[in-house]
């Protein structure tokens, strides 16, 4: 029997790709506002920053304000395979805790006060639990990839309602994230084989952003196809689209007012509003206006350009992603025979994580030699002005980071013995 997973790489290459998070040596200095330069093209403001390692934005100090997590005490607090971890606005903290099943709430002083939540498909319970995002009212989304459904839990943790996210046979919607206004930016991809006689098999992929509530039909603002890609199987499975782990896809996030789409090469922040989305027609895209049209939604209205330093590609960097994946002397044999079918990039990529916070500030980290390890962070602030570069910030080695926004950031560090601990460090 063959099996897809071609919509799980990228997950699993952001995954991978936050194990090689790395720092460079940085030099403090003056105002973002005073480096870039801003320019006009076609109708599209341009913000151009310096290399992320000059005086491009202030350096700030993070310190840690909250841990949880501990290798012995009370159940709640022992933690296994967090994926999802959120700041509330009373300072609380929610955690998805993937080995439990558990959607769990702290207070601001680390103190667990009520858990939800078990293995299964019911009301309440969870299969694999994705992502959290905050919704209004300190509400929080639960996306569970494996039940299809976004469960929506009230701040003392009842569960309010659930969604299903594959509607009427169409592909499942991706949450990607919540605008200030509390509409959830969603995602769906869709793939259609190509079998030509004589010719080899390819594949498209059609990928529909979208707005929602959870209770109106969604609202279309962008649909992208792809050209047909080869489609590579394995030991029967479909590795069709799959990105070079060293060179991941664009990444499309919600930030304030905004949604953006960062690249790699060249580095830039594409920065779009919201307004003018319509229904989407057609669940699976078939009647979709907008369907086959890679400029439907509207071109960017800003765009900022990050300014990073660009580092040849090299297979020493190929054996360090191995390592962080921890794969087997076979596996990376089987790695490598894909790979040798896929185009290898020509420099690394040029930022790793990328998150966006309700506030409208953009998190991104930096991605340099992926041998060292601590990870340096620019902190955008997508305000009036369309987005400025004003932070950069060192974060500890290893730290994964799930959620960032109001001058936090929420992630999970693992030590040499696996034990995880969810940290909050803000800028000061």
């Amino acid at each position: 029997m063959t099996s897809h997973v071609a919509r799980s790489m990228p997950a699993l290459t952001a995954a991978l790709l936050g194990s090689l998070l790395a720092g460079c040596g940085a030099d403090t200095g003056g105002g973002a506002a005073d480096m870039a330069v801003v320019r006009d093209s076609a109708g599209i403001t341009i913000v151009e920053f310096p290399l992320t390692d000059s005086a491009a934005a202030e350096w700030r100090e993070a310190e840690e304000i909250l841990s949880i997590g501990t290798v012995e005490g009370p159940p709640a607090e022992l933690l296994s395979r967090v994926t999802g971890a959120v700041r509330l606005d009373d300072g609380g903290i929610v955690i998805a805790d993937g080995g439990s099943n558990e959607i769990r709430w702290f207070d601001a002083d680390g103190q667990h006060t009520v858990s939800v939540g078990r293995s299964g498909a019911g009301p309440g319970e969870f299969r694999r639990v994705s992502r959290l995002a905050r919704a209004a009212g300190d509400s929080v989304l639960a996306y569970d990839v494996a039940n299809r459904r976004i469960t929506v839990l009230t701040p003392d943790g009842t569960v309010a309602r659930m969604v299903d996210v594959a509607v009427d046979g169409a592909a499942p919607l991706d949450l990607l994230g919540v605008l200030r206004d509390g509409r959830w930016l969603v995602e769906r991809t869709r793939y259609d084989r190509q079998d030509r006689p004589g010719e080899p098999l390819t594949q498209v992929r059609s990928t529909s952003l979208l707005l929602w509530d959870g209770h109106e039909p969604p609202q279309l603002v962008r649909t992208d196809v792809s050209d047909p890609q080869p489609v590579i199987v394995i030991d029967g499975v479909i590795m069709a689209e799959m990105p070079h782990p060293l060179a991941p896809p664009p990444v499309r996030i919600a930030a304030g007012d905004v949604w953006l789409d960062a690249w790699q090469h060249p580095a830039v922040l594409r920065i779009h509003g919201v307004d003018g989305a319509s229904p989407e027609i057609g669940a699976n895209g078939d009647d979709n206006p907008a369907a086959g049209n890679p400029a439907a939604g509207g071109e960017p209205q800003r765009i900022i350009s990050m300014g990073a330093r660009r580092v040849p590609f090299q297979d020493a960097h190929l054996e360090a992603w191995f390592d962080g994946a921890g794969y087997s002397t076979q596996q990376r044999a089987a790695f490598r025979s894909t790979l040798d079918q896929l185009q290898a990039p020509e420099f690394l990529p040029t930022h790793g994580s990328v998150l966006g916070g309700r506030d409208g500030q953009v998190w991104v980290s930096d991605f340099p030699d992926p041998t060292t390890r601590a990870a340096d962070w620019t902190v955008y602030s997508m305000g009036p002005d369309g987005g400025t570069a004003r932070w950069r910030v060192r974060l500890p080695p290893h730290f994964n980071a799930l959620s960032a926004g109001d001058g936090h950031i929420v992630g999970v560090l693992r030590d040499e013995w696996g034990v995880e601990t969810v940290r909050v460090y803000r800028l000061r």
